[in-house]
């Protein structure tokens, strides 16, 4: 196949895909790359794939912490967290390495597509997720649960830098926007409220995230500022 068939039929799968090449073009050839094209067969089999990681994982973790509830069985609580917290990385290691993910929107109650960097953003916040989960998955099983929330009231820095982490790159990629919200110009419109809203999530974790970082720091000027904040953890 000769390099012009090549680049005909490149822009025809954009083309079928929604996706023109008039969003990269204008790139260098070095960021052209970041956002991957998918044929809509293979979206369709990434999408399933991920379904069914995250319905095995997810409904295996679920079934277990109501059993954990149901049957006053703590030992399952742990086991329950772990699962689901495999499924959360499953899908946030997806999102990174194929650049390429579904997300719900609330306004509308459909999946939307994330791609590139917003796609890498939103892997970044569900592998935080997936940590903070597994610690908790770990910290039942060794029976440690309230020492563990003990020491985070006492100590939160670790866990004010995750969650900011999290919520400023879950954030961030709305701010960049789905695949729906490009191309014209009444989309982008129609997305300004939901790129306002990633705008301020931007903001709130990066000032948990600056919170964070003051207590690993400095936790004596920290308590004097957080201390009311903080004193229903610590008794």
């Amino acid at each position: 196949m000769t390099c012009a068939e090549l680049w005909q039929e490149r822009r025809a799968d954009s083309g079928q895909s929604g996706r023109g090449l008039s969003s990269v073009s204008g790139l260098p050839p070095s960021m052209r790359g970041f956002r991957r094209n998918h044929s809509p067969t293979r979206e369709r089999a990434m999408g399933r794939r991920l379904i069914l990681v995250l319905a095995l994982t997810g409904i295996g973790g679920v079934l277990l912490l109501i059993a954990a509830h149901r049957f006053g069985a703590p030992q399952l609580t742990g086991p329950g967290l772990l699962l689901f917290g495999v499924g959360v990385f499953a899908a946030g290691m997806a999102a990174i390495t194929q650049r390429y993910t579904l997300h719900r929107i609330e306004a509308t109650h459909r999946a939307a597509i994330f791609e590139g960097g917003a796609a890498v953003l939103i892997g970044l916040a569900l592998l935080v997720f997936a940590i903070g989960l597994a610690v908790a998955g770990f910290g039942f099983m060794l029976g440690a649960e309230d020492r563990l929330l003990a020491l985070l009231g006492r100590r939160p820095g670790s866990a004010l830098i995750a969650a900011g982490c999290a919520i400023a790159s879950f954030g961030g990629s709305r701010v960049l926007g789905a695949r729906s919200w490009r191309g014209s110009a009444g989309r982008f419109l129609a997305s300004v409220p939901a790129r306002i809203g990633g705008f301020v999530l931007v903001v709130v974790g990066l000032g948990l995230m600056a919170a964070g970082v003051l207590e690993v720091a400095a936790p004596t000027v920290f308590d004097e500022l957080a201390e009311p904040i903080l004193v229903p953890f610590r008794d």
